[in-house]
């Protein structure tokens, strides 16, 4: 008994030990901090569902302490653990402040006309070849209205325009880019990549499977990929150009998130295009085909548009290349040039 005794009085003073090293570090924390934290009824809440939530460390900790009587300990162990340290408070702060940063970068971004004009032009393009991608082999396998090819012909036709994209593109875009300079290069870009679209149905008038009609599709479908990727160049070198050098890494990733949602919906759009098209049900199917590439001709036509607009920017370009300023480049700025 007396040896139990002296083991519960050990026990009492190791206890105390802790119930003063606890206070200390109570001591030692900003609690102005806490008393923040706990400012709003959603904190107070989380405060109190943490208080009924211990780790089974202290959990055990606390039960040897109501055992013993000394609910006070309870309450010291929520209070350790739920007031943050000075580390955890500085890490909160930088995040707090590096998402601030991030809303006004994006703010700035969007506030800059000549960025703005630079990404819708990047933004519908990118819809418009999606869609023209995603209507060609359903037109090239429909049996009304299309050729009736068989998947083996529309993979070598593909693969055909693969190779070709893959031995032309670098020495057309850098050929462009000596002899139009940026901004036409764009232009003829997205004019090449989206327009000739319209002559796919031409391809009914010729033979099905014959080499004439391979040779075609496989030349027009390389014509579209490589122009595509030209202006794809161009015109991010040239949006890149718009911002300061520190807010291009946002900037590429507010670009690739509206291209995004045009190569998501791209889909649906010329899935029922060809679905509407080739129907019927407005007008007989052998002449969907010309009714798809029509709607997606026009739809090429805007994104010309568009990107024709940028010729405001072509004095600076050519500015540029001859030397001068190459920082962010803004309509007001443009306009102070050309004065």
């Amino acid at each position: 008994g007396g040896g139990g005794g002296g083991g519960s009085g050990a026990d009492d003073d190791e206890d105390e030990d802790e119930d003063e090293d606890d206070l200390r570090t109570l001591d030692s924390r900003d609690c102005a901090e806490l008393a923040a934290l706990l400012s709003s009824k959603s904190s107070r809440e989380s405060f109190s569902s943490e208080m009924r939530r211990r780790p089974s460390s202290a959990r055990s900790a606390r039960s040897s302490s109501v055992a013993r009587g000394r609910p006070s300990t309870v309450l010291r162990w929520s209070i350790l653990e739920s007031v943050p340290d000075d580390e955890s408070l500085g890490d909160h702060e930088e995040e707090e402040e590096e998402g601030q940063r991030t809303d006004n970068v994006v703010r700035t971004i969007l506030s800059n006309e000549s960025t703005r004009h630079h990404l819708v032009s990047y933004w519908i393009n990118g819809l418009v070849s999606v869609m023209a991608s995603e209507a060609f082999p359903l037109f090239c396998m429909s049996k009304e209205g299309g050729l009736g090819l068989d998947e083996r012909a529309i993979g070598g036709i593909s693969a055909g325009a693969g190779v070709i994209f893959c031995m032309c593109q670098y020495f057309i875009f850098s050929f462009c880019m000596k002899k139009f300079g940026l901004y036409r290069t764009a232009t003829y870009g997205c004019f090449l990549s989206c327009v000739p679209v319209m002559l796919y149905p031409l391809s009914t008038l010729m033979k099905n499977g014959s080499g004439v009609t391979f040779t075609f599709l496989t030349a027009l479908m390389a014509l579209t990929m490589v122009f595509n990727s030209v202006f794809y160049a161009a015109i991010t070198i040239g949006t890149n150009r718009t911002v300061d050098a520190s807010h291009r890494a946002t900037l590429n990733g507010l670009s690739s998130i509206g291209s995004s949602v045009g190569r998501g919906s791209g889909p649906i759009f010329a899935g029922s295009l060809v679905a509407f098209s080739m129907s019927g049900e407005a007008f007989p199917p052998r002449y969907g085909s010309v009714a798809v590439y029509l709607v997606l001709t026009a739809c090429g036509a805007g994104a010309f548009a568009v990107t024709r607009s940028l010729s405001e920017y072509y004095e600076a370009d050519d500015e540029r290349e001859n030397g001068i300023d190459g920082g962010g480049l803004e309509k007001g700025q443009s306009g102070k040039q050309d004065g």
